[in-house]
C-alpha cells in the first residue's frame, strides 16, 4: 500500500512538474495601466507594496519567518491579490507551524488564480503530510494534485 501510494505521489509530481512548465511557457499576460498614468496615491501604494515585499523576502530567506509573515501581512494590505506574496505568506506559516493559516492563505490564492499550479501542489502537500493529523485527507491531496496540472 506505501509503495503504490509513493508511486501515485511520484506520478503526480512529475506530471505537476511538466504542466507547471508549459503553462509557464504559454501564460497570458494581462495588459497593465501604465505607470504614468497612476495617481500619486497610486503609486505611493506600489512602492508600499514593494517596500514590504522585499523586506519579507529578506526576512524569509535569512529564517526570521514570524518577521516575514508580518511584512507579507503588510505587504499585502497595500496589494491583497498578490500572488507571490500570497503563495510565500502560506509558505511561511507553514513553516511557523500555522497549517490553518497556510491552508487559508493558499486557499485565498486560488480564489484569485485558480490555475495556480504552485498554489494547488501546496495544499495537496499539505494534505499528504503525515505530521499534520488536523488536515490529513488522501482524497484531498488527491484533488489538489489533479487541479495543479
Amino acid at each position: 500500500m506505501k509503495r503504490t501510494l509513493i508511486i501515485f505521489i511520484a506520478i503526480l509530481m512529475t506530471l505537476f512538474a511538466g504542466i507547471t512548465l508549459l503553462k509557464n511557457c504559454s501564460s497570458k499576460i494581462s495588459p497593465e495601466i501604465s505607470i504614468s498614468e497612476k495617481t500619486t496615491d497610486e503609486k505611493e501604494k506600489i512602492q508600499q507594496f514593494w517596500q514590504f515585499y522585499r523586506q519579507a523576502t529578506q526576512y524569509r530567506l535569512s529564517g526570521k519567518m514570524a518577521n516575514a509573515a508580518k511584512a507579507y501581512g503588510k505587504a499585502l494590505e497595500f496589494n491583497e491579490m498578490h500572488e507571490d506574496a500570497l503563495y510565500y505568506l502560506g509558505n511561511v506559516y507553514l513553516e511557523l507551524g500555522e497549517v490553518e493559516n497556510a491552508e487559508k492563505t493558499w486557499e485565498r490564492l486560488i480564489e484569485i488564480n485558480p490555475y495556480s499550479a504552485r498554489a494547488h501542489f501546496q495544499l495537496g502537500d499539505l494534505y499528504i503530510s503525515f505530521e499534520n493529523e488536523k488536515v490529513f485527507n488522501i482524497d484531498a491531496a488527491e484533488t489538489e494534485y489533479l487541479r495543479a496540472h
